[in-house]
């Protein structure tokens, strides 16, 4: 699209979060042909805020990770660090993810890349560069800090990292569930006969109609669900028919989706 260079200081210099398509691309725009990181990088974060605020971060940052793997982590960038660690958690770069997270010093975010990180990798080796596995003190402390701040809004995240972790089968730690007690909420279910058939599909270990059947249930509209109970038996159903890699990236999407 055609921007004055007057649009182009504007967008940048407001740092609010885009309403508007052509707001969206003029950010876009500046992010793609910037060659100075920290301008980058402040084109980039309205534009991924927008995208959550929207539920499609996820798809946004597919269209962005290139434009983020250009940049190099450091003092200078890191109040972008922890957005930069999710696209390229949510965009499966793990590796390249921990700089970035480490960067952002949030804890949640290890969590996020535990559950990216097969608990037995292929042969038994792990590489240098991945994110390291938290064991399960670390992993408690993270999720009790959730559980514990913003009242309303981390607990059901906490609830969310310890359902897909509960799925995902990994046995590294135990739980303490008694700070994620909370009273019951009123939500959107699949009916009674997909979650059955999504059930009975991946204990027979019938692969087509598990992924199909996984699909329906994690939808809620045109976004993924937020419901822990619903995400995690999504989860668990692909890791039963051996789509173990699927299921951690849909693990790590829902964490994101969630604000985590």
């Amino acid at each position: 699209i055609d921007v004055a260079a007057g649009e182009r200081q504007a967008a940048l210099k407001s740092g609010k979060v885009p309403d508007h398509a052509r707001d969206r691309a003029i950010l876009y725009q500046i992010a793609q042909t910037s060659n100075t990181p920290k301008t980058k990088a402040a084109a980039l974060a309205p534009l991924l805020a927008d995208a959550q605020r929207r539920g499609v971060f996820a798809a946004m940052a597919r269209v962005v990770a290139p434009l983020v793997a250009e940049l190099q982590p450091s003092q200078d960038l890191q109040s972008f660090a922890a957005d930069a660690a999710r696209v390229l958690l949510v965009t499966g770069h793990a590796a390249e993810a921990k700089p970035w997270i480490d960067l952002a010093h949030q804890p949640a975010l290890r969590l996020v890349a535990d559950l990216a990180r097969p608990a037995n990798p292929p042969g038994g080796a792990s590489s240098a560069n991945a994110p390291s596995v938290p064991d399960s003190s670390s992993r408690n402390e993270a999720i009790k800090a959730l559980a514990s701040s913003h009242a309303g809004v981390s607990p059901g995240q906490a609830d969310l990292l310890v359902a897909l972790f509960s799925a995902l089968g990994d046995k590294r730690g135990s739980f303490d569930f008694t700070r994620l007690l909370r009273p019951a909420h009123e939500g959107t279910f699949p009916d009674a006969a997909l979650w059955l058939d999504q059930r009975q599909a991946a204990a027979s270990g019938r692969v087509g109609e598990t992924v199909l059947t996984s699909l329906l249930r994690a939808s809620a509209g045109d976004r993924l669900t937020s419901e822990p109970v619903v995400l995690a038996r999504v989860v668990a159903g692909l890791e039963a028919v051996g789509l173990d890699t699927d299921a951690r990236s849909l693990a790590v999407e829902a964490a994101i989706a969630a604000g985590i």
